[in-house]
């Protein structure tokens, strides 16, 4: 029986849920001469949200079915893997 706790573990996943949901309800309840500063705090969130997760650690939740490695969020990181690659994500779905 799989724990629903584990989902803590999933620091990454998350601290950015949690930036989208706090921009959100700010920009959704602040008025609306009070949002100008809501793109710098978007830019502090997000940079202290990837430094954290910087060095991510191994983590494999759910029976193996969410597995994260150091190697795969460099790769989801770094533009040159994404788009020299040479397979676009609409044709590597359409293999599995």
């Amino acid at each position: 029986m799989m724990d629903i706790t584990a989902i803590l573990h999933m620091h990454a996943e998350l601290s950015l849920t949690a930036v989208f949901i706090l921009m959100f309800l700010l920009d959704l309840f602040l008025p609306a001469t009070q949002r100008h500063w809501l793109r710098p705090m978007a830019c502090i969130l997000l940079t202290i949200q990837l430094l954290a997760n910087l060095w991510p650690e191994e983590v494999t939740l759910f029976g193996g079915m969410y597995h994260s490695t150091p190697m795969a969020s460099v790769l989801e990181k770094h533009p040159y893997h994404r788009y020299h690659t040479g397979v676009s994500a609409s044709r590597h779905l359409a293999k599995t």
